[in-house]
Order: C-alpha cells, then structure tokens, then sequence
C-alpha cells in the first residue's frame, strides 16, 4: 500500500505536534515496513529540515519538499 503523510508540522521544532508527527512516522515505517511511504512537506525556509528528518528513515521513504509558504498551501 502507498502511503502518503504531511509532514509540514516538523519544521515548528519543539511542539507537540512536530513530535507527534516524527514519530508516529517513524513507528509506522517501523512497524510496517511492508509499505511504501511518500512523506510531504511544504516550508519556503525551512526545507533542510524535512532533508534532515529523511537521512533518519530507511531508504524506502520517498519525499516531496516544496518551496511555498504553508500559509499560501492553505489558501490554494
């Protein structure tokens, strides 16, 4: 199964909701590594982040980083 998440929440460093997101994928890819994992992540300025995050996961986890606003994501 493909499995797609929003990992934008990361790059709020120190918030329960950027915990919650690290680590509930990281249990999923864990736990069911029979999966394929596109992760998504839109920050203009805080990109490297998502980069970083990624280098943590096994190498079947595929990303998606976009350079838009979160905000202007909202909007469209």
């Amino acid at each position: 199964m493909r499995i797609g998440i929003d990992i934008s929440q990361i790059v709020h460093e120190g918030t329960g909701v950027a915990t919650y997101v690290r680590r509930i994928v990281a249990t999923l890819v864990q736990t069911y590594p029979e999966h394929e994992y596109i992760l998504f992540g839109a920050s203009l300025r805080k990109r490297n982040l998502f980069f970083e995050y990624l280098r943590t996961l096994p190498t079947r986890v595929r990303l998606i980083a976009v350079p838009i606003p979160p905000t202007l994501l909202d909007v469209l």
